[in-house]
């Protein structure tokens, strides 16, 4: 594995995110952010409804997933997402968190992560995990952990914003780190 950012020490990566904090805006246009998504390695794909800007008020770049009455029919049914696919490892144990903040009440932000075969296939529903919650007005971190199943090559990493209510959610800080 070759580290995406210059955080390693001890030849370990620290995280295994490329642009975790979307400062360089490598992106890459995806039709869907569900489970066919395949973003080239080292790219955020995103869907329509979804971009990498400095909204006022903030420091730097995020993500921005935003669903309204004039984009939402050009948003793919599940959602405005960022995605990406990183290499990982059977039966290692990783921590994936995230930062958030919702503009409004009752988002339906979801963040999932999900273990893929080496063709980058899901490998089972029941490994997937997700992330939901944020705090509404406050960035917020998360976070969950995994335990790679057997036969995972890689982590789908999808930042969703449900189409099925109005809204816009800010994401930033994303990492998936090698707990052991």
């Amino acid at each position: 594995f070759n580290c995406p950012v210059a955080d390693c020490t001890e030849g370990a990566c620290i995280n295994r995110v490329y642009d975790w904090g979307f400062e360089q805006k490598l992106t890459m246009p995806l039709s869907t952010g569900r489970v066919n998504a395949k973003p080239a390695e080292g790219k955020w794909g995103i869907t329509k409804g979804a971009s990498i800007a400095k909204p006022k008020g903030e420091k730097d770049n995020v993500l921005v997933t935003k669903v309204n009455a004039k984009n939402k029919k050009d948003i793919p049914a599940d959602g405005a997402a960022g995605v990406q696919i990183i290499p990982a490892e059977q039966g290692k144990e990783y921590k994936i968190s995230v930062s958030a903040k919702v503009g409004v009440k009752k988002a339906n932000e979801i963040v999932y992560i999900t273990p893929l075969n080496q063709n980058k296939e899901m490998l089972s529903l029941t490994s997937e995990r997700a992330i939901s919650g944020f705090k509404f007005g406050k960035w917020e971190t998360k976070s969950t952990d995994l335990v790679a199943p057997t036969g995972t090559a890689y982590l789908k990493v999808r930042l969703v914003k449900s189409r099925n209510t109005n809204g816009i959610v800010y994401w930033d800080d994303v990492k998936v780190e090698v707990v052991k």
